[in-house]
């Protein structure tokens, strides 16, 4: 098995630089002169922003140290397995605001470039995105495969499973309308929407019962979305990385799905 993994805190690649030490050490100081005066005279109002300090000062060098080592990983582990593929490794990439999910104003990252879904110029990635829920917020991650396509102006189409990827949350959106496959089965597994402009006859031949029996027989139930002549495939999951999806093989299994979608696109 091939993978990336996650670099744990204590891990010699992860340990922070000079500056995130100084940080470190002038928060632990806060942080114990703060416990040591609750301790010897009573809580005070100080204490608090002072321990908030003292958290930010040793949480926040930690992180970026992660961060920092987690990148050098991907770009050490991804380069060479892209090459070996045809396809060109580059940290991140801007990203096609074109279907629901990509107009999340997220970020690309782990981008892998060449061939994919019919589109010279198409990528595999990781992407992740905000979702606001209350007071709180929390990232979703997936990893996805995009491509262009011309023509097809008809094809709006979005497929999601009923218990959408990561907590991702999506459903019916203002300007998208249920569609019926005519099968209970996706029904059951799938949210099967179309946008008001598609054209019926180009989604029904998308869909014919040999794609629906492979949405049904998916080992792993993908997010599909074609709009504005794009693309866009979709599973829970940082390949590479998350536990479940830490084999590298699973972005081969995108990428085939990928192919598969633009092949079918292109015989519309």
């Amino acid at each position: 098995m091939t993978t990336i993994g996650n670099p744990g805190l204590l891990d010699r690649d992860a340990r922070p630089g000079t500056l995130g030490v100084v940080a470190i050490v002038v928060g632990v100081a806060i942080g114990a002169a703060a416990l040591a005066d609750w301790l010897l005279r009573g809580w005070a109002f100080i204490d608090g922003p002072a321990l908030l300090l003292a958290f930010a000062l040793i949480a926040v060098p930690l992180q970026q140290a992660r961060r920092r080592a987690l990148d050098r990983r991907i770009a050490h582990v991804l380069t060479p397995w892209a090459a070996e593929r045809s396809l060109v490794f580059q940290p991140s990439a801007n990203i096609p605001r074109t279907t629901p999910t990509l107009d999340k104003k997220g970020v690309l990252r782990a981008v892998m470039v060449g061939h994919v879904g019919g589109d010279p110029n198409g990528f595999l990635a990781h992407y992740s995105y905000k979702v606001q829920s209350g007071k709180h917020s929390y990232t979703v991650w997936l990893s996805v495969a995009v491509a262009r396509f011309e023509g097809r102006s008809g094809l709006r189409l979005r497929i999601g499973p009923t218990t959408p990827l990561a907590g991702s949350g999506y459903g019916m959106f203002d300007d998208w309308h249920g569609f019926d496959t005519g099968s209970a089965e996706i029904d059951e597994e799938y949210i099967v929407e179309t946008k008001k402009e598609s054209d019926p006859v180009q989604v029904l031949e998308l869909l014919d019962p040999v794609v629906l029996v492979g949405l049904i027989d998916a080992p792993l139930v993908p997010l599909i979305e074609i709009d504005n002549g794009t693309l866009f495939v979709a599973y829970g999951g940082r390949f590479g990385i998350d536990m479940g999806v830490e084999d590298l093989s699973w972005f081969e299994r995108l990428r085939d799905e990928a192919d598969r979608w633009g092949g079918r696109i292109h015989a519309v």
